[in-house]
C-alpha cells in the first residue's frame, strides 16, 4: 500500500478552521490527554479547574471535528498537533 492511498482516506479539520486553529493551551491539554491523564489530573497539574480543561478539551474536539474526546486526541496526533 502506497503512502498516497493510506493519505487518501485521512480524516480532515474542521472546516473554515485556520491551520488547525488548535491553541496553545488546547493542544497542552490534548497532549496531556494524549498520555493518559483524566480532566482531574490535567486540571492539578496545569493549575486549571476541572471545568476548565473541559473546556479545552471540548473546543479543540470541535475544531478538529471530532466526534468524542478520544478520537479528537487520535486526530491531534495524527495531524502532529500533539507529540507524546
Amino acid at each position: 500500500m502506497s503512502a498516497t492511498t493510506i493519505t487518501q482516506g485521512a480524516p480532515s479539520l474542521a472546516p473554515g478552521a485556520r491551520g488547525s486553529g488548535i491553541t496553545a493551551r488546547e493542544r497542552e491539554i490534548l497532549a496531556w490527554s494524549a498520555r493518559g491523564k483524566t480532566s482531574h489530573e490535567i486540571a492539578i497539574i496545569t493549575g486549571l479547574t476541572k471545568r476548565t480543561v473541559d473546556f479545552h478539551l471540548d473546543a479543540a474536539r470541535m475544531k478538529l471535528n471530532a466526534v468524542t474526546r478520544i478520537q479528537a486526541v487520535a486526530l491531534a496526533v495524527f495531524h502532529q498537533l500533539v507529540q507524546l
